[in-house]
């Protein structure tokens, strides 16, 4: 190496250097023909096409419509229909019941006391009667329909959870549409902004003032955002189409741009307000009070059982033992002395069911008051950064245009309006990103408070 720098003379140099650049600068005038024509990036009319025909929902819209369709809600619709089909099987434990028998005998031959008496039994023997049966005294049947009653309570109290969950994931995906619209507009801009500096450059390396390293720098600036829009309008298809499988269509949907979120609580009514408004800290305690009450009644599993019974009854043909009409009335007490151990193990087992309960009814307040005080303390930080990301992108956008005059003044190299460029379009992705968090938190703290849907 010192050799090759220590035996080439000055002279010897200066050529080197002249051929160098007549070799560079015919490359880069063949690279220049081969570059097709750069035009202002617009978007294809297709693309424009199929976003003009997709319908558009508002917020409250979405909402209703999620709340109609989704799956989750659907079967924690079943679940409530279910418990209240099992209150009405409980309730049939204490309601009267009446049952109606028919029964036909036919004998070989009819029975006599002696050849010479009537038949005691005839050949033919036809039955009608009906029981009647009136609980009188079930403790247990009426325990388990007042426990089933409280299960479908705690069902339709479960479906308001899933409804708040179904609406928490219906807002996220309006947003997150609503935010890659918004990045598709950072990105257009950022593609004029590119298209515009580009346009100059070309002019002037055509008119003889500039150079071809400024105008092949600029045209790549302008394909990169080109290439960034294109991924932007790919990821807003696929938020749109997640959107619209939210609200159960078959197809993607649009957001409308304005939509309003109702105010925030304070800390304190939010912490207050948890064990009010949660859906799932309500569902909880509604349960922890329904396996309360079927607790405390486990009398009901040791008192007797007291039932009325009528039967008339209808008997063809008649005979002594059997008229051919009557009817009979019995009280039937039944006293359980010894099942095997079946009630204590039901007793021990519900006790066992009440201490999961409780400790999840505490563990559910614990959880939300946590996600109350999370949410407000998200909620301060994104609205410091989405307001310090605004100001960076106005910095950014400034710095942009003071680069872009530098430039055409010839104060300065298009490095400098390149990297403005790279730097204004990092920045407003930045703030539409700040700007969804902010959105997305606000949705978090209202639900995490009960003041969402």
């Amino acid at each position: 190496m010192w050799n090759l720098f220590n035996f080439s003379s000055p002279a010897r140099v200066r050529r080197a250097h002249v051929t160098a650049a007549i070799v560079f600068s015919t490359a880069l005038h063949a690279h220049a023909q081969s570059l097709p024509a750069a035009r202002p990036g617009t978007e294809p009319p297709a693309r424009a096409n199929a976003e003009a025909t997709l319908p558009r929902v508002d917020l409250r819209s979405a909402l209703a419509e999620a709340l109609g369709r989704e799956l989750r809600v659907r079967v924690a619709q079943s679940e409530v229909a279910r418990a209240r089909a099992l209150m009405e099987s409980a309730r049939a434990g204490y309601m009267p019941t009446l049952i109606g028998h028919v029964s036909y005998l036919r004998l070989d031959k009819a029975r006599r006391a002696a050849p010479d008496l009537p038949p005691t039994a005839a050949r033919d023997q036809l039955g009608l009667d009906a029981t009647l049966n009136v609980p009188l005294f079930v403790p247990k049947a009426w325990n388990d329909a007042s426990y089933a009653s409280d299960s479908a309570k705690v069902a339709e109290l479960e479906l308001n959870d899933v409804r708040r969950m179904v609406a928490i994931t219906t807002a996220q995906a309006y947003l997150t549409v609503l935010a890659q619209r918004r990045g598709i507009e950072v990105t257009q801009r950022a593609l004029d902004n590119a298209n515009a500096h580009y346009q100059f450059a070309h002019q002037r390396f055509q008119g003889g003032i500039g150079n071809q390293v400024d105008d092949v720098r600029a045209a790549q600036e302008m394909a990169s955002s080109r290439v960034q829009l294109e991924r932007a309008q790919a990821a807003l298809y696929a938020a749109q189409e997640a959107l619209g499988v939210t609200l159960g269509r078959s197809g993607a949907v649009d957001v409308q741009p304005e939509f309003e979120l109702p105010a925030p609580p304070s800390v304190q009514e939010g912490l207050r307000g948890v064990a009010e408004r949660r859906s799932d800290v309500i569902a909880d305690r509604a349960a922890l009070a329904a396996q309360q009450d079927l607790v405390d009644d486990h009398w009901a599993e040791y008192a007797p059982l007291l039932t009325a019974q009528a039967q008339p009854f209808y008997h063809e043909p008649p005979s002594v033992l059997q008229p051919r009409t009557g009817w009979q009335v019995q009280l039937l007490l039944s006293v359980p002395f010894y099942d095997g151990g079946a009630r204590y193990g039901t007793v021990a087992q519900r006790e066992a069911v009440l201490s999961s309960r409780r400790a999840q009814l505490e563990t559910s307040l614990r959880q939300a008051s946590s996600e109350v005080r999370v949410a407000f303390d998200a909620a301060r930080h994104a609205d410091a950064a989405l307001l310090s990301a605004k100001q960076a992108a106005g910095f950014a956008a400034q710095a942009l245009q003071f680069a872009s005059l530098a430039y055409e003044a010839g104060a300065s190299t298009n490095l400098e309006v390149v990297d403005a460029e790279r730097r204004a379009r990092d920045a407003d992705s930045a703030a539409v990103a700040a700007e969804d968090a902010a959105r997305q938190t606000r949705v978090q703290l209202l639900a995490a408070t009960g003041h969402f849907p």
